[in-house]
């Protein structure tokens, strides 16, 4: 009968815990101490760090009714500009590899700075820089 009634205890256990985000969240935090240590050997995109960094700030707890919501501190400025930086340094330190020959069009990395380029430069529509534009932070080059 004790080893039953252990049992039984050791899987409610078992259910309350898989119920219960904290157990989570200080098994992330303990990840993610052991991930800075590594990363001291190894670079990490800074896209991953913006992921980890994103879903913490989802984690606050819901606001009440009469109560502003909490303001991020993380600048998306400074962090788009941490992340550029990054992805100049990981090119340069051989992360992609070199183009290929012929192709190079067609290859994701083209893809991926064609999309970047668009969305920070004037070329498209809904970019970074018409937005800054359109709020007065960034004169628009006059044509002549």
């Amino acid at each position: 009968m004790p080893n039953r009634r252990r049992e039984a205890e050791e899987k409610a256990a078992a259910e309350a815990r898989a119920k219960d985000p904290r157990w989570r969240l200080q098994e992330a935090a303990r990840l993610v101490a052991e991930a800075r240590l590594l990363c001291q050997h190894r670079a990490v995109d800074t896209a991953v760090i913006a992921s980890v960094r994103s879903e913490l700030d989802a984690l606050q707890p819901p606001s009440k009714p009469n109560t502003p919501a909490p303001v991020r501190t993380e600048d998306p400025l400074k962090t788009a500009i941490l992340a550029v930086r990054a992805a100049a340094r990981l090119v340069t330190d051989g992360h992609y590899g070199d183009a290929p020959e012929a192709g190079v069009r067609e290859t994701e990395v083209y893809r991926l700075w064609q999309e970047l380029n668009e969305a920070v430069s004037d070329a498209g529509t809904g970019s970074l820089l018409k937005s800054l534009q359109g709020r007065g932070w960034v004169r628009r080059k006059l044509r002549g």
